[in-house]
């Protein structure tokens, strides 16, 4: 039986009101008696960084959408490339919104107009999320198997269990009897079944973007505490899967508190508390501005004559 609306929306409070004030407890306690070492780290920022953090935050998003407009044409999906990317781009501002629902329904709205059926536009979201967790755990298994430092050593097991049930999760098989099973229960047209290729092109294209991102990381992080190149996979992995946490978490808007509770702990292993306490805001105030800023520029061009007359095709 679902919970009532106001249960679920008091529920969501209850866990906000948890967790946030503990996080925050957490970052501010660990800066405290540091503050000059904090404030001489924020200094060490200029414009150069702030443009290269921006270009490659940029290109993680065309990445994450590349992967999005490839899952929806495999699945019969069709409007042309732009349109995709302006919808899917305006569609993150679902991410701030408790719930994560908007996300959703902001898709399906956009393409029923463009004549595409709803139900695969669901489908296709529930892989993007599939495969962007299980490219964060690509990268942080073979992050955590292959780096020495001592500090990392408790966390290894991590590594080697995220291998297992990764396995599973793309197995071709598993999700066409999941696409065939749900044509038959929405009496649906049967879609053409993905291939293993299908899968490998869906994770490396994620990977790929989790590395360009892991630049736009490590380029923070080193800013703030310079560790070594050889923490590169480590951080890039580390982030990826707070980052999917923060997404699964329906309750937090944007994953506030959860991915940065998590990414200050993965920091913690490698850097003083205090300036895993600045890379962890410092990544916050990154990825949110970069982001909104995306999602203001999707919003004007849905909104220009020229994207409304050039959106409504339905293929491309």
């Amino acid at each position: 039986m679902p919970l009532p609306p106001w249960l679920r929306a008091t529920s969501k409070l209850v866990l906000n009101a948890l967790v946030l004030p503990f996080v925050g407890y957490i970052l501010w306690s660990s800066v405290r008696g540091h503050e000059a070492e904090t404030l001489d780290a924020a200094r060490r920022f200029d414009a150069p960084t702030a443009l290269a953090l921006l270009a490659l935050a940029v290109g993680n998003m065309l990445m994450a959408h590349l992967a999005w407009h490839t899952i929806t044409r495999r699945l019969g999906i069709h409007i042309p490339y732009l349109a995709s990317l302006e919808v899917w781009a305006f569609s993150l501002l679902g991410r701030y919104i408790p719930g994560k629902v908007m996300l959703l329904v902001a898709r399906t709205v956009a393409y029923r107009r463009r004549g595409q059926p709803v139900v695969w536009v669901g489908y296709a979201v529930i892989l993007e999320h599939l495969f962007a967790l299980a490219s964060a755990m690509v990268v942080l298994s073979i992050a955590l198997t292959q780096v020495k430092a001592a500090e990392l050593q408790a966390l290894r097991w991590l590594g080697w269990i995220g291998l297992v049930p990764l396995a599973l999760l793309l197995s071709p098989r598993l999700m066409n009897w999941g696409i065939g099973l749900l044509a038959r229960r929405l009496g649906s047209e049967e879609r053409p079944g993905l291939s293993t290729g299908d899968f490998v092109l869906f994770l490396l294209i994620y990977l790929c973007g989790w590395i360009v991102l892991g630049l736009g990381n490590y380029l923070l992080i080193w800013r703030i505490g310079e560790i070594g190149w050889s923490y590169f996979l480590y951080v890039t992995g580390a982030h990826a899967l707070a980052g999917i946490a923060g997404v699964l978490s329906l309750f937090a808007p944007s994953g506030i508190g959860v991915r940065d509770g998590l990414m200050f702990y993965f920091l913690s292993r490698i850097m003083p508390a205090y300036q895993a306490t600045l890379a962890t805001l410092g990544l916050r105030m990154w990825l949110t501005g970069c982001e909104l800023l995306v999602i203001g520029v999707a919003w004007i061009a849905l909104k220009l004559p020229l994207a409304r007359g050039t959106t409504n095709g339905r293929s491309g």
